[in-house]
């Protein structure tokens, strides 16, 4: 049985609890909902494929405009030469200015050395962009297992929660009725609210998780982002 002194203190603290943890108690864990805002997995690759696509293509447009003016590589070079002229009234040789035209075989292995350069690089280019887009692949197909994981582990633990809740709303009536010391009413009220504070970390951490793919997909780049999709259930 409650002392007077006890009885008074547990009036004390049930009003007191009463007001600062309104809503807390009383709120059902469904109402806690995180949305799933996730495209469908075939556009999230799709996006992914096009952003690499555009980044290659960008890549490699470098060297197709240095491409344009290859064919002045074999043109033959022009400039002025002297040449000796005879002068039969003096019976002797001058030399005197004239237009030549020079052309040299290194010409055609210079272009084609440079020519085959740039071959290599382009496909250097292109290997690298596709051995990138094959890991991000891989890290998107990690990255959305571990977001299903997440939101299972969520689930479970809203599932569990429900329970929770219920217990939470006995051991407060009982508060009420004076049935429980304040002391034990505040360690179940503790246990409580812990287990409401790992969901709302939970929460979070399948925001991230969203933010992150959606990051790894590149789907904000090239208007993806603007198109309606199906969401991941």
């Amino acid at each position: 049985m409650y002392s007077p002194t006890q009885k008074t203190i547990t009036i004390i603290c049930l009003f007191l609890t009463s007001t600062l943890t309104h809503g807390f108690a009383t709120s059902s864990c469904n109402n806690i909902n995180v949305p799933d805002s996730l495209p469908a997995t075939n556009l999230l690759f799709e996006a992914l494929d096009t952003f690499h696509a555009h980044k290659l293509a960008a890549d490699l447009a470098e060297f197709e405009e240095s491409n344009q003016g290859n064919w002045m590589n074999y043109l033959p070079s022009a400039g002025i030469g002297y040449a000796p002229v005879y002068n039969a009234s003096e019976n002797s040789f001058t030399a005197k200015p004239r237009p030549s035209v020079s052309w040299s075989i290194n010409q055609i292995f210079t272009a084609k050395k440079r020519k085959e350069a740039l071959l290599a690089k382009k496909r250097s280019i292109s290997e690298n962009s596709l051995l990138q887009n094959q890991y991000n692949k891989r890290k998107l197909n990690r990255l959305l297992i571990n977001y299903q994981r997440l939101k299972e582990d969520l689930k479970e633990r809203k599932r569990l929660f429900t329970i929770e809740e219920e217990l939470f709303e006995y051991y407060e009536k009982s508060y009420q009725n004076l049935d429980l010391l304040p002391s034990q009413f505040l360690l179940k009220k503790r246990d409580f609210l812990h287990k409401k504070y790992e969901i709302r970390i939970a929460e979070t951490k399948i925001k991230n998780a969203e933010a992150e793919i959606l990051e790894t997909a590149c789907f904000h780049t090239h208007g993806f982002s603007n198109h309606r999709f199906e969401t991941i259930e």
